[in-house]
């Protein structure tokens, strides 16, 4: 077959026939025309034809490729708000346990791996179609509950020492 006309044996069908599904195929991937031809080493209008006979329409192929990134972008995010869902709610629930125990050296490092998780998690959220973001709200709630019966606590504490503090100090 002869390169320069795209033209071989008669029982051979043309080329931009024969290129169809590769035009097609690279189109859906979101490459444009001049791309296809290099990559194909023939002439755009090849190109043209071979989208014309597979029923690709060249122009759409790149708003059809973004369509498809922002749908990958989606599910990635939705991956990730799920990752960081997953060790908010780890984070969360051993920050609660802490918060009971008044265990003070785990209290830190466990509210930044909580708040930064679930800052992330309520980030992406708001990537997400509605619906796929309620579950940072109810953990957050419930994180919020433990920090007011911690803080009630500790001022019990405070109040008590206080107490004792000047009991001692008259006695």
């Amino acid at each position: 077959m002869s390169a320069a006309t795209g033209r071989g044996d008669k029982d051979e069908p043309p080329l931009y026939v024969q290129i169809a599904p590769d035009v097609a195929r690279l189109a859906s991937e979101g490459i444009g025309r001049n791309r296809i031809a290099d990559q194909l080493d023939v002439a755009q209008s090849t190109v043209t034809k071979a989208a014309q006979h597979a029923g690709i329409d060249l122009d759409a192929a790149p708003a059809a490729a973004t369509a498809g990134r922002a749908r990958q972008a989606e599910h990635a995010r939705l991956e990730l708000a799920g990752l960081a869902h997953q060790i908010a709610v780890k984070a969360g629930n051993k920050l609660v346990d802490a918060l009971d125990r008044d265990d003070l050296d785990a209290i830190r490092p466990l509210s930044v791996a909580f708040g930064v998780s679930a800052d992330k998690e309520i980030a992406l959220a708001r990537h997400l179609p509605a619906g796929d973001a309620t579950t940072g709200d109810t953990l957050l709630d419930r994180l919020a509950t433990g920090f007011s019966e911690w803080a009630a606590h500790v001022e019990q504490l405070d109040h008590h020492q206080t107490a004792d503090d000047a009991q001692g100090g008259t006695a």
